[in-house]
This record gives C-alpha cells, structure tokens and sequence, in this order.
C-alpha cells in the first residue's frame, strides 16, 4: 500500500505553535476557521495547505504531491 501524504500535510499547517505535534490550540483554530472562518480565512487555509514548502507559490508538484490517491 501507499503512503497516503494527507496526515502529514495536515500536520504541517496545523502546527502553528511549533511544539512538534498539534496542540489543543491548533487544533481549535483549524476547526474555528473550517466552521465559521471568512471566505477570505479558508481560502488563505487551502493555500497553505497546498503550499508544502512554504514559498508562497504552488507549484505543479505540490498540486500531484496533495492531489495523488494513496
């Protein structure tokens, strides 16, 4: 079977805190933005998502990286 890249990538945006894991908090604001964030707030969230390594560009490998089937 495949490694599926979702846990990770979703690990990697919810850390906010840095603690090495999601905190209590990080968790909370994920869920305060996906339940009753802006447009604007779940757009920027999406984007980060998408945006593995952090350059502010989603390149063409990111979009196969995030988007491939496990």
């Amino acid at each position: 079977m495949e490694h599926c890249p979702f846990p990770l990538l979703l690990s990697s945006v919810l850390r906010r805190e840095r603690t090495g894991g999601i905190t209590f908090g990080d968790f909370m604001e994920f869920l305060s933005i996906i339940c009753k964030g802006s447009e604007e707030d779940k757009l920027l969230w999406t984007f980060e998502f998408y945006d593995t390594n952090r350059d502010g560009v989603i390149s063409r490998e990111e979009m196969f990286k995030v988007g491939r089937k496990p």
